[in-house]
């Protein structure tokens, strides 16, 4: 089985990965916080990368982005400040 993350907050995902067995071959996939990197430079990573499951850790771009362009289940990880933020919002609260 082949897991691919997507992004990190808090370094969770890299926690993961690291306890993860070591017969499941994982991937990262980090971006940095230019405009290229949260859009065109992470499409381009999601799409050289295959994978069985896909686990994005920013429920933004980020997933939206790897449910376009990810063949695989999508398991999307909704940490604080993704929920602080959108709790009270007029449209996603």
């Amino acid at each position: 089985m082949k897991v691919v993350t997507i992004n990190d907050c808090a370094f969770v995902g890299e926690t993961l990965l690291k306890y993860m067995p070591g017969t499941i071959i994982k991937v990262h996939i980090k971006r940095g916080r230019g405009l290229f990197e949260k859009s065109l430079g992470l499409t381009l990573k999601i799409l050289s990368c295959s994978g069985d499951i896909y686990h994005v850790h920013y429920l933004l771009q980020d997933a939206f982005i790897a449910g376009l362009f990810s063949e695989k289940p999508l398991v999307c990880h909704a940490h604080g400040s993704d929920l602080r933020s959108s709790l009270h919002h007029p449209v996603w609260g």
